[in-house]
Parts: C-alpha cells; sequence; structure tokens
C-alpha cells in the first residue's frame, strides 16, 4: 500500500490481561490472543473495538522494524502515538479498567521503543537539535537533518496535547534523551513543537502550507470516518495533496482504498501511486519525484 506513516492508540498494562477478555467477547471465545502478557498494548477502544492487527506494542514495531530493514532506502517513516487511558463513552457493563499514562508510564513507552529499534534506526529530537537550545531553535537555525542521512529512519511522534505532553516533558526536559517528538502550534507552544497535527487541510490549508514553508512538520487527514469515502468526495483530499503536509492520514490507503466498504471507488493516495513525492511547497529546485524514494514498495 505503499504507506509511510501509520497511527497507534496504545494502553497501558504493565501487569497483562487487562484487555485480555473484552466485555463485548463471546466468554467462551476465551482471551484475546496477545493479550495476556504484560505490556502495552494498542487497540481503538477497551472492550468493543479491540481486533487490533497487533494487539501488543512490541509486535507492531517489530513489524514496522523488519520492513524497514528490508527496504533500507525508505523515506523517514512517521510512528503517530495516540495515548488512551479514558473511560468508554458507551454504556457497556464491566468495562476494563484504564491505566493512567503518567510520565513513568511513558517511560515504558520509551523501552519498548528502543527494545525494538536501534539508535541508528531512529530519529530523535536529539538528532534534531544538535547544540541548540531546543529542538525549534534547530529547525528555524539549521533545518531539518537531510533526507540522505535519515533513509532507513523511524520518527515517533505523540497526537495528544496536554496533560500528556506536559508529562513527557517532565519526563525529558527539551526532550532530550526522549523518543517522542511533541505536537502542537509551533511559534507558540513551546520550544519543544516542530510537528503540527492539522486534521483539516480544506480549512486549515493556508496554515499548513505556512508550517511547511518555515520547516515545520505536518500532519493532516484526507478523510474522516463515514463521511468522504461512502460519498466517493475527493476534496479533502485534493486538499491535503495541495497543502504540502508531509504526512496525509486516511482510512482508504490506495490500491483498494474503501472498494471493499463503500461502492464509491474512493481511494487517498499520492498521485502515481508512489510511496512519497517532492513536496509541493518546500521542495528544492530541481527535486524529481522519482529520486525521494525510488525502490519504494
Amino acid at each position: 500500500q505503499r504507506v509511510r506513516q501509520v497511527e497507534l492508540d496504545v494502553f497501558g498494562d504493565a501487569e497483562g490481561g487487562r484487555f485480555a477478555t473484552p466485555a463485548l467477547r463471546d466468554p467462551d471465545a476465551g482471551p484475546v490472543p496477545g493479550m495476556e502478557a504484560p505490556g502495552i498494548k494498542v487497540l481503538h477502544e477497551q472492550d468493543v473495538d479491540y481486533h487490533s492487527t497487533c494487539p501488543a506494542l512490541v509486535d507492531c514495531l517489530s513489524a514496522i522494524e523488519a520492513w524497514s530493514d528490508a527496504n533500507p532506502d525508505h523515506v523517514p517513516v512517521a510512528v503517530f502515538i495516540q495515548f488512551k487511558d479514558g473511560p468508554l463513552i458507551f454504556d457497556v457493563a464491566d468495562q476494563a479498567g484504564v491505566e493512567l499514562w503518567t510520565a513513568e508510564a511513558m517511560a515504558t513507552l520509551d523501552d519498548e521503543i528502543r527494545s525494538v529499534f536501534d539508535p541508528d534506526d531512529l530519529l530523535v529530537p536529539d538528532d534534531v537539535r544538535g547544540d541548540r537550545a531546543t529542538v525549534a531553535d534547530a529547525v528555524e537555525a539549521d533545518g531539518w537533518p537531510t533526507l540522505g542521512d535519515t533513509r532507513g529512519k523511524v520518527l515517533f511522534a505523540m497526537i495528544n496535547g496536554a496533560p500528556y505532553r506536559d508529562r513527557y516533558l517532565e519526563l525529558h526536559p527539551d526532550l532530550a534523551e526522549g523518543i517522542l517528538f511533541t505536537t502542537g502550534e509551533p511559534g507558540t507552544d513551546g520550544g519543544d513543537v516542530v510537528v503540527a497535527s492539522i486534521d483539516d487541510p480544506v480549512t486549515d490549508g493556508e496554515r499548513i502550507a505556512e508550517l511547511v514553508g518555515a520547516g515545520y512538520l505536518v500532519r493532516t487527514r484526507s478523510d474522516t470516518p463515514g463521511v468522504e469515502a461512502p460519498a466517493g468526495d475527493t476534496a479533502r483530499l485534493e486538499a491535503a495533496l495541495a497543502s504540502g503536509a508531509h504526512w496525509i492520514s486516511t482510512d482508504h490507503p490506495g490500491p483498494a482504498g474503501g472498494t471493499g466498504q463503500h461502492d464509491s471507488g474512493y481511494v487517498a493516495e499520492l498521485p502515481g501511486f508512489l510511496p512519497a513525492r517532492c513536496n509541493p511547497i518546500a521542495a528544492p529546485e530541481g527535486c524529481e519525484d522519482s529520486g525521494v524514494e525510488p525502490r519504494g514498495r
């Protein structure tokens, strides 16, 4: 599918088994495979939406790491982390209790990432900061490391704002020795913010282009559940592509897109079904799409 960005919703499970027997699962079916061992779990909503391809975070990371090893020339892959520790909004009896994402709990996320990836396989805030006081200072003065220096690497960023961002900064002041980049409003939220998550490229397309032109990285969305894909509406996708956002999140990546769920034929992909391309806002003169990731798959 030539995807270069994924989002993982993570729940703490220090002792294991917290999400192994969801409330809506047939009790005769037994525990959900992969949910009984201690460690961070990946699922959308506890008890009701738990059918993850890889229930354990380390398994998800291992799949990414194996693909990266097999394709060492890829552009940096972004893994967006969404910390989840809230109750269900649904009225479900016997809900699984959740563990709060404290600074100490976030340290276990760092540890699990490091257990899978070698340091040279990661692009972390310290790689960007260099000798500058903050990563924002570095991006504004020096820019990001080059594509040539970051091929084959994986970048992690959290989607959450406060209080999760504050807790991670408590653990890693100015993101020193941290794994995750934070997201927010660059230039306003603090010197740690060099990545923005702006979901609506139709309303905020000009702001996305402005941030991209200033050297920040931006994630946006080409579709929302149950809206664009059933209608075959590509206006938001086209706005996302034109905005220059570096990552475009979708529930319907090519080549099949939403064809298995909807009759509209909606597919979100880069022109030419490329894995990456020259940025329409920030690419240097002479950039050619074919050279961004020559052997991408």
